[in-house]
């Protein structure tokens, strides 16, 4: 097969300096939200947003991407380890069902606290929903 002539040993580190460790991951975070910074930087002038909201906004998303990033990432784990775990014998059906069905109710209700609290197209509220 094609995918085991594929070798995948990419290391995560790029570099350490000590004990702390600086990883692409983290490189592309970093990258994502200081560009994201310039292009708002660059809409000051036709938006009239002020620098002050800029950095808000700069501060505000880089705190929910990184904690929206970790709590997705153990949600899917979550769902992973259950399947695992049931195909192994730890867990029963219940269990696993169960697991699922909180981290579906979580998505959902993480997806309608945003879409009700912020201003965006989908807004399921009428003085959020914006064209």
């Amino acid at each position: 097969m094609i995918l085991n002539a594929i070798t995948w040993d990419v290391d995560p580190e790029i570099f350490s300096i000590g004990s702390l460790e600086i990883r692409w991951y983290g490189l592309l975070f970093a990258t994502a939200f200081l560009s994201g910074y310039i292009v708002f930087k660059k809409f000051l002038a036709t938006d009239r947003l002020t620098s002050e909201m800029v950095d808000q906004l700069l501060i505000y998303t880089a705190i929910g991407g990184v904690l929206g990033a970790r709590l997705g990432q153990g949600s899917e784990f979550s769902l992973l380890v259950s399947y695992s775990a049931l195909a192994i014998g730890l867990i029963d059906l219940r269990a696993s069902y169960l697991i699922q069905l909180i981290v579906i109710i979580t998505f959902v209700l993480s997806t309608y606290w945003v879409v009700y609290r912020y201003r965006t197209p989908i807004s399921s509220s009428e003085k959020n929903r914006m064209d």
